[in-house]
């Protein structure tokens, strides 16, 4: 969360200053389609086997196959501060996600 607030301070960002991206593989704990439409994925991912959970959200995920719980996947993200109802949280934005093998 302190690095999304840092990241966030350094707004805004546009077409001549992209937001940071990040990479990495993540285990998915639980996935649920959200939203009228079904089309936003809600992810619960953890690094490793039994890191701390975080949220993600996929936006548009449209037909894709949604995660198994268990499995592992490579996505690509930005961090975001998420403000709702008085709680602030950290948020990972999912813009592409790839099934991978186990990191083992």
């Amino acid at each position: 969360l302190d690095l999304a607030m840092g990241l966030e301070s350094f707004g805004p960002y546009g077409n001549e200053f992209a937001a940071p991206v990040f990479d990495d593989t993540f285990r998915v704990a639980k996935a649920e389609r959200i939203g009228k439409d079904g089309q936003t994925l809600r992810l619960a991912l953890s690094i490793g086997q039994h890191g701390p959970l975080v949220v993600a959200v996929r936006f548009r995920h449209g037909e894709s196959p949604d995660p198994e719980p268990g499995s592992h996947w490579h996505m690509v993200y930005s961090l975001a501060v998420n403000r709702f109802r008085g709680e602030v949280s950290l948020q990972v934005l999912v813009h592409h996600l790839w099934p991978t093998e186990n990191p083992a």
